[in-house]
């Protein structure tokens, strides 16, 4: 398996961000992302944190925007950077953090094709199992409607359980968008 470091980004002058947006912005298409000077404001919020994988050669692999909710870690977004894919290391950064997160929840773009596929069967090799549950990510952007998402958790949680966290993650991961 890969071998990875994982630093906490904390300052908006920290020389991972240019990794990290252009990455953010690579895998993520704009309506499933916040601008990026919000994830920089976002730095100082307790609940969030931003995490970059170094992998042996101290070379930034991948990158996490979680939050740690009551109970739980949801994680935002995950990705490895293209070049360092299919080398174990979006393995290794799952498996650091369902090492130290008993139960976590992510949201993923509803199967649709084969790259939808994939996606979830990655995340399904680390336990998680799609909740049974409408769920829809708030806009990031003004103008835009609610997208439907899948809600995954590790391991599966009850859908009343499921409610009381998407209550959460509203109130808290999306709060500014929501009001």
């Amino acid at each position: 398996m890969s071998q990875l470091s994982i630093i906490q980004v904390t300052e908006a002058s920290s020389s991972f961000l240019p990794f990290i947006e252009q990455l953010y912005t690579q895998a993520f298409p704009w309506e499933e992302r916040r601008d990026f000077a919000t994830v920089k404001q976002l730095l100082a919020h307790p609940l969030m944190q931003v995490q970059v994988a170094l992998n042996e050669e101290n070379i930034p692999v991948g990158f996490a925007i979680t939050w740690q909710l009551t109970g739980c870690l949801f994680i935002e977004h995950i990705a490895t950077a293209e070049q360092h894919r299919s080398k174990g290391y979006g393995s290794a950064f799952m498996q650091a953090l369902l090492a130290v997160h008993p139960l976590c929840l992510l949201e993923i773009e509803p199967v649709t094709d084969s790259t939808t596929q994939r996606r979830l069967a990655f995340y399904q090799l680390y336990g998680f199992l799609p909740i049974d549950i409408v769920y829809y990510q708030p806009p990031y952007h003004p103008h835009l409607a609610p997208l439907p998402m899948q809600l995954l958790s590790y391991p599966l949680v009850s859908q009343a359980h499921a409610g009381n966290i998407i209550a959460e993650i509203y109130q808290t991961v999306y709060q500014q968008m929501l009001s």
